[in-house]
């Protein structure tokens, strides 16, 4: 597996997760909602986790390098850039052929990856500015 192909799959196995988790939490308000919702949330992670590990797996083999070298990035998760960031062996490994060459969608959702990354960093950067407006308008109406 490609670098292009990694980040597209895992784009959409995320995307898909966020997904649920936005339906689940939107609609529910699990934060005063069912005692469910929680644990549903945890078992609905674990697809795209395993997932996740079998393309890393994947991709560590279009490197020449083992599967179990994922594990590394458990323990070190700036590891896991690596592979984004490294390329494949050229030609064939002693893990099989090269991965074949990537189609158009897998191109696009591999590159909307990093924009994705940069919306969650905004918000996540912009997060604490809203909670502090939404305090401030609660105040100055009296709702504290």
């Amino acid at each position: 597996m490609g670098r292009l192909r990694f980040a597209a799959y895992n784009l959409v196995s995320f995307a898909l997760f966020f997904l649920f988790y936005a339906v689940l939490y939107g609609l529910l308000d699990v934060s005063v909602g069912p005692d469910w919702a929680k644990p549903l949330t945890v078992v609905a992670s674990i697809p795209c986790w395993l997932l996740s590990i079998m393309w890393s797996f994947q991709r560590s083999h279009d490197m020449n390098w083992s599967g179990w070298t994922v594990f590394v990035s458990a323990w070190f998760p700036v590891v896991g850039f690596i592979w984004l960031f490294r390329a494949g062996t050229p030609g064939r490994n002693r893990f099989g052929a090269p991965p074949s060459p990537n189609g158009a969608i897998v191109g696009i959702l591999g590159w909307l990856l990093p924009v994705f990354w940069g919306c969650g960093l905004a918000v996540n950067a912009g997060s604490p500015a809203y909670h502090y407006f939404v305090q401030l308008v609660g105040m100055r109406r009296g709702n504290f």
